[in-house]
């Protein structure tokens, strides 16, 4: 069983590490969107090695 901590500034850490460990979100926390109005995903959760182009550089 693991745990998401939602913390105040938005971000969020699971108890399984998955975050910290391989750099993506788990599929834990992806539940916790699907059945929470309070937890948000935000596209900094996915490092920039995925992004075909740098979004980052982008005003949005």
């Amino acid at each position: 069983k693991h745990y998401i901590i939602l913390l105040i500034d938005g971000g969020h850490l699971c108890t399984c590490l998955f975050i910290i460990h391989r750099g993506l979100v788990c599929a834990h926390f992806f539940h916790v969107i699907i059945n929470s109005n309070v937890a948000k995903f935000n596209i900094g959760l996915i490092a920039k090695q995925w992004y075909k182009e740098s979004i980052h550089d982008q005003e949005i």
